[in-house]
C-alpha cells in the first residue's frame, strides 16, 4: 500500500485539498453558504474525496508492484501484488 511506502502524507493533503475544492465549487454554483447549510453538500464532498483518494491509491499501488519471474524458466509472469503491512512487519523483524 502507498501508506507503507512513505507516501501516506499525500492522503490528508489531497483529501483536504479536494474537500475544499468541492466546497468552493458547490458554493460558487449554488450560492454562498450552500455548503454549510445543506447536508447533501457535505456528503457530496465526502464522496468525491473518497473516489479521488481511492483512484489515487489504486494508481500508485499499481505503479509500484514488483515484476514476478518464474525461477525455473525465467518467464515473466507479470506484476505481483503490491506490498502489504505484513511485508513491512516481516522486513522490519528480519
Amino acid at each position: 500500500m502507498v501508506v507503507w511506502r512513505g507516501l501516506g502524507v499525500i492522503v490528508p493533503i489531497v483529501g483536504l485539498g479536494f474537500f475544499y475544492l468541492v466546497q468552493f465549487v458547490i458554493d460558487y454554483a449554488y450560492g454562498t453558504n450552500t455548503f454549510s447549510n445543506n447536508a447533501w453538500a457535505l456528503w457530496t464532498a465526502i464522496g468525491v474525496v473518497s473516489l479521488v483518494l481511492g483512484f489515487l491509491g489504486w494508481g500508485l499501488n499499481h505503479r509500484y508492484r514488483k515484476p514476478r519471474v518464474d525461477p525455473e524458466t525465467g518467464e515473466n509472469l507479470g506484476r505481483g501484488p503490491s506490498e502489504t503491512l505484513e511485508d513491512v512487519v516481516r522486513n522490519e523483524t528480519q
